[in-house]
């Protein structure tokens, strides 16, 4: 499976849409599946973001055989949350995967979402 970084995006975004401090996993495939996203790629992905240390989850088990993942409540960690800060917008997001190039964040996993953050910070901080 191919690491998707609108999808590491995404479900952080979805995480810290929640109304309570830890999503279940169900709400977060409610959000994602209709947006074209499999239940196997939502767990490869959040298992990525929580091994990168942006994200906490309780009673979690992924069987990768079965592609099953049973997470079921997940968290935003610190880096999470600065990881959202710095993507949250859409305009900029655009703007700093053109810029950095979409080849080269490829395969950096959820450290591409690292770069691109840094790089709006950097770049586009003074612009709404």
């Amino acid at each position: 499976m191919r690491r998707d970084l609108e999808l590491f995006r995404k479900i952080l975004l979805a995480i810290e849409d929640c109304p309570k401090p830890k999503a279940k996993s169900h709400e977060l495939e409610a959000v994602l599946t209709p947006q074209g996203y499999t239940r196997e790629a939502i767990g490869y992905h959040i298992k990525m973001l929580e091994e990168e240390g942006c994200l906490g989850t309780s009673k979690a088990g992924i069987n990768y055989d079965d592609h099953e993942w049973t997470f079921t409540e997940i968290s935003l960690k610190a880096d999470g949350h600065v990881l959202c800060e710095k993507t949250r917008s859409d305009d900029k997001w655009k703007t700093a995967v053109a810029q950095v190039g979409e080849s080269t964040l490829a395969g950096l996993g959820p450290a591409g979402l690292r770069v691109v953050g840094d790089w709006i910070a950097q770049h586009l901080s003074n612009f709404g």
